[in-house]
């Protein structure tokens, strides 16, 4: 009786899709779930991952606890703010939940541990002041010299921006 409803319901609409068909059109669709830039930056993070677990020769499914740190410390190693490593790392979690996976190595305490080192070293590296001799302060203010009151601005913008707002050379 439902197979009977089920297929005049579908005759009912013109251009009857098969499973497949619907499928892959309900695929279509879900990719046009994100924004444009942020399917790009999900692929790119998974290409990454990917990458480095066809480099290391590991399953990038259900990865090892070993696998996952190795993999944070890799990316710890090659990008600069928390943040992007953490934004790296949930590429794991977006590739097992795209398998209706469970990325297990997440909840493992040296994981949890790692983020929280990551979160702290990096953050550390970060706020670090970029070194700046006195040859190069020099003609930072020979140079704003000859631009006038900008030049002024120039000089206390590279001044607080190099040294820190302490005026402190370390």
């Amino acid at each position: 009786m439902f197979l009977f409803f089920l297929s005049n319901i579908i005759s009912i609409f013109p251009g009857s899709n098969t499973l497949n068909q619907l499928l892959a059109q309900a695929y279509a669709r879900q990719q046009k779930a994100y924004a444009k830039g942020t399917s790009s930056n999900h692929k790119g993070q998974m290409l990454v991952y990917l990458e480095f677990c066809e480099i290391l020769g590991v399953q990038p499914l259900k990865p090892s606890v070993k696998t996952a740190l190795s993999y944070l410390e890799y990316l710890s190693q090659h990008l600069k703010s928390h943040k992007s490593v953490k934004n790296y790392f949930s590429a794991i979690s977006t590739l097992h939940k795209a398998h209706d996976l469970k990325f297990k190595a997440k909840k493992s305490y040296h994981v949890k541990i790692m983020l929280k080192a990551i979160t702290v070293t990096l953050k550390e590296a970060n706020n670090r002041k970029l070194p700046i001799s006195m040859d190069q302060l020099k003609a930072i203010v020979q140079y704003t010299k000859s631009l006038g009151d900008i030049g002024v601005v120039l000089k206390w913008e590279y001044y607080l921006h190099f040294m820190g707002s302490s005026g402190s050379l370390t």
